[in-house]
């Protein structure tokens, strides 16, 4: 540094030495080499603040140096030194700000090491601080064993490469502050209870993406990362990606949309995506965050379709309940009624009939009276059979199979349990029904030859089963099937199931499998 030519190549030397350098250390190393070469100085050493406290310690940098015992044990006492401010020569330098000259080391009033330096043949000394803004965070001192005059112009330049040093530490300030900030924000990213993920912008490529992530869509962050959502599939419709993307720019710091996505698989995802402009590592990117609706949406649909089948049911139901009256109505006239004005014309002979023959009278009279009889008993029965209140499930149950399967024809294989537990008024109800429409639709439907039918106890409740040998159908058809679902509405009433399994050919069964007790008791 004889000129100032010299020192403004100095200077540059150093400027780059501190761009190239990622922490204050090493650019302090270099750049302490090029200053003891360039300026004929015979030592250089600095102090640095420490992590965390900040307290200027010896950092361990060390050029130059004289071979002999005495500079070894000035390097000791330069370690061991404790700055103060306003306290010796680099007490003076934290003090003011400034750099300090010493013409005479073993001469300089409060120099500690003045004695070590002048045993280890130092004479002249220079100090100057390393300044981060106005915040001193190291000192370098340089020494020579040849006397130095004051040099104001040197002093001058070694106050801007103090703040050029200063730079660096900084700029590692504020990346250590910024890794930091990003291992919290990995740390939360990683808590949040939302699908989360970091994408650069526009192209898509995923940096990060939380656990939620990964378990919504099925991929693991091994193989999420480094690849975009176009190599994922991750959008029902790719269009929808690009209108979103493409309103990022224009939008608020905030954008959320509805949208329709797909995981692993091409599962089905939907919900309500929201968009953040970040940057990582310098260049754009997005967070985005999902409210999952998958579960919520996929209900409502059920509910939904819940809602069309009982509207159906209803609608299906009170035309049912006509028909019903219509047909009890065609019973009352065309079987009881005419059975009944049958009696009242034969009752009405005998009045005028002569004595010989009103025996014969009476006994058509009492024929025709037990005919009627019958028939009320049989309509009564399939309303609601008396014997399923009085005597049991069962017994209703043996009685209307057998009575039923006689009067279709059918071969008939009962098997029922002799001592059933005995079940609530609506469960009974509920298992006599489901079996008066399984068999019903055996009737009518099916085209069998036979039925078998069990009732028996299942480790919850009771179980029956219908098994017919007709032509079956195929299951993919059985949607709309009113029977099938007036069956399932009864068994879901009492807090039970019904099964049907069935295919072309091969006959049908039904497994409906009831409660111990009503659910609503």
């Amino acid at each position: 540094m004889k000129n100032a030519l010299g020192l403004v190549r100095v200077m540059g030397e150093v400027a780059g030495i501190a761009n190239d350098s990622d922490t204050l250390t090493d650019a302090v190393g270099r750049s302490l080499r090029c200053l003891c070469v360039s300026g004929d100085w015979d030592v250089g050493h600095a102090y640095l603040a420490a992590r965390g406290s900040g307290a200027l310690e010896s950092g361990g940098i060390w050029v130059g140096g004289i071979d002999s015992p005495s500079f070894l044990e000035f390097k000791e006492a330069s370690v061991n030194q404790a700055l103060e401010p306003g306290v010796g020569w680099l007490g003076s330098v934290l003090e003011v700000g400034h750099p300090v000259w010493v013409v005479e080391v073993d001469r300089e009033v409060g120099f500690r090491r003045s004695e070590a330096a002048a045993r280890a043949g130092l004479v002249s000394g220079l100090s100057f601080p390393i300044l981060a803004d106005a915040k001193i965070v190291g000192i370098i001192e340089l020494f020579s064993i040849t006397r130095r005059e004051s040099d104001p112009l040197v002093t001058e330049f070694l106050i801007h490469i103090g703040r050029i040093l200063g730079s660096v530490y900084q700029r590692e300030e504020g990346r250590n502050e910024l890794n930091a900030s990003l291992r919290r924000f990995k740390a939360l990213f990683g808590l949040l209870p939302l699908p989360a993920a970091v994408a650069s912008y526009p192209e898509g490529r995923y940096v990060e993406v939380n656990r939620r992530f990964e378990e919504v869509f099925g991929w693991m962050r091994e193989e999420i990362l480094g690849r975009t959502e176009a190599d994922l599939c991750l959008w029902s419709n790719p269009e929808d990606r690009d209108g979103l993307l493409a309103y990022v720019p224009r939008a608020p710091d905030f954008l959320a949309s509805e949208v329709s996505l797909q995981g692993r698989g091409g599962r089905p995802v939907v919900g309500l995506v929201t968009v953040t402009r970040i940057s990582w590592d310098g260049a754009p990117h997005v967070l985005g965050m999902l409210l999952d609706l998958t579960e919520r949406m996929e209900t409502e649909r059920l509910l939904e379709k819940r809602r069309e089948e009982v509207e159906f049911l209803i609608e299906r139901l009170l035309g049912l309940q006509e028909e019903e009256r219509s047909r009890l109505a065609r019973e009352l006239h065309d079987g009881i009624g005419q059975t009944l004005t049958a009696l009242k014309l034969k009752i009405g002979a005998l009045e005028v009939a002569a004595p010989d023959v009103r025996v014969e009278l009476g006994r058509e009279a009492l024929r025709i009276l037990d005919d009627a009889l019958e028939g009320a008993r049989s309509l009564s029965f399939d309303l609601r059979p008396a014997m399923l209140d009085e005597l049991g499930l069962e017994n209703a149950v043996r009685a209307y199979v057998s009575r039923q399967g006689a009067a279709a024809g059918l071969a008939v294989e009962l098997q029922v349990a002799e001592s059933l537990e005995r079940r609530s008024r609506d469960v009974q109800t509920a298992c006599y029904r489901i079996l008066q429409e399984a068999v019903t639709n055996v009737i009518r439907h099916a085209r069998a030859t036979s039925i078998r039918v069990e009732l028996a106890e299942g480790p919850d409740g009771v179980v029956l089963g219908v098994r017919d040998d007709g032509v079956g159908f195929c299951p993919e058809h059985r949607n709309g099937h009113l029977g099938l679902m007036i069956m399932s509405e009864r068994a879901e009433l009492v807090g039970g199931t019904v099964e049907v399994t069935s295919s072309t050919g091969s006959g049908t069964t039904v497994t409906a499998r009831l409660p111990g007790k009503d659910v609503r008791s």
